[in-house]
């Protein structure tokens, strides 16, 4: 289900989710979830994640400045979820970076997208005029897991 990204695409990447559609998307995802056997809890997450009132889920444009190992790659949805939504901090690039162990990215390079995303907030992303929201209940039980 997932579009193999070794095979050129000629769609703007911001506009690629508006194509592909927010169900196939989301089901996409799960199917990714299936195949690499990831905890209950991630499942919730990225439900909780895709049936959010709080970001515009079709805003979604991948993982931002590296290039998606799969289209939609599950991680990078709920980072982008977690920042949207005003909840970002040091403890959501920890669960980035176990996100993306667990999806099959090298302990190296997922601590490599993990510290650049820690240091866009701290350079550019904290001075943002964004509401801080109290995390969700989901959220505080995957930061007790790292």
């Amino acid at each position: 289900m997932a579009i193999n990204q070794k095979e050129p695409l000629n769609i703007e990447r911001k506009k690629m989710y508006h194509y592909i559609g927010k169900a196939i998307m989301y089901k996409s995802m799960v199917r990714q979830c299936v195949d690499t056997g990831v905890p209950a809890w991630v499942f919730d997450l990225l439900a909780e994640a895709n049936d959010s009132n709080e970001w515009d889920i079709m805003s979604y444009d991948g993982c931002t400045s590296v290039t998606d190992p799969v289209i939609p790659f599950p991680p990078c949805f709920i980072h982008d979820y977690i920042w949207r939504t005003g909840r970002a901090s040091k403890d959501s690039e920890r669960l980035f970076k176990k996100l993306l162990i667990m999806f099959g990215i090298s302990p190296f390079k997922a601590w490599k997208w993990s510290t650049g995303t820690r240091l866009a907030w701290l350079f550019w992303f904290q001075f943002k005029k964004r509401e801080k929201r109290e995390n969700t209940d989901l959220l505080n039980y995957a930061y007790g897991l790292l």
